[in-house]
């Protein structure tokens, strides 16, 4: 795996993970933009993700850092309903 941070702020701008299936390299990469500052951390608000020559951007309004959570939502799949 190979982490890019940028000098001059510390934060991990990208990461690309290498794999091998049979005699194929695969990489998977994902880079992180438009950082802000969330509850006294810094957040990536764009990360786009790459698989080969395919891209997917996601970008984030929000973070909500140790939300409430019930209790139920961690019950067995079988008898949890969302």
């Amino acid at each position: 795996m190979d982490i890019y941070v940028d000098a001059q702020n510390s934060l991990i701008v990208k990461v690309t993970a290498h794999f091998t299936e049979g005699n194929k390299k695969i990489d998977l990469s994902a880079e992180f933009s438009d950082f802000k500052k969330v509850g006294g951390s810094v957040f990536p608000f764009t990360i786009t993700n790459y698989a080969g020559d395919e891209d997917s951007p996601n970008s984030y309004r929000k973070y909500s850092l140790n939300p409430d959570i019930s209790d139920s939502f961690f019950a067995p799949s079988f008898i949890h309903s969302l």
